[in-house]
């Protein structure tokens, strides 16, 4: 029945990072459109080529975020994780992993999220093989 119940979270989850790196895309795309026209006063050609690739750059790396928060957060209600044995697999305090009403608040530097990720994994292929996470 856990399983179960994972599985739809996981994917009704699933489309959390797509809507959220869209949203900050069209943001930033209408803020640089908006400066390069007004500030710059470049032309329209150039305002939206411009516009495109901040737009393009804003998403790739909220979209990658947004992907790495989900996983952490899966792999720790998959296990079952408390704030010190999330310290214990990566190396960190356990005051960043603060944990409340059975969801984890990833207070640590958005830098280190790939690192404890990537641990997150090994630790989950350690404890029973990798399931269908990706």
């Amino acid at each position: 029945m856990r399983t179960t119940n994972m599985t739809n979270k996981n994917q009704k989850h699933r489309f959390f990072p797509v809507i959220y790196a869209t949203v900050i895309g069209i943001l930033a795309f209408i803020a640089v459109i908006n400066v390069c026209k007004h500030t710059f006063q470049m032309t329209t050609t150039h305002s939206l080529l411009i516009s495109s690739l901040v737009a393009l750059i804003f998403y790739i790396s909220a979209y990658i975020l947004a992907y790495i928060s989900n996983q952490i957060k899966y792999l720790v209600a998959k296990h079952c994780l408390s704030a010190d044995d999330l310290a214990k697999i990566t190396g960190l305090k356990s005051d960043y992993f603060p944990i409340h009403n059975n969801k984890l608040s990833l207070i640590v530097a958005k830098r280190k999220w790939l690192a404890i990720l990537c641990k997150l994994r090994e630790y989950d292929e350690k404890k029973g093989g990798r399931s269908k996470i990706d």
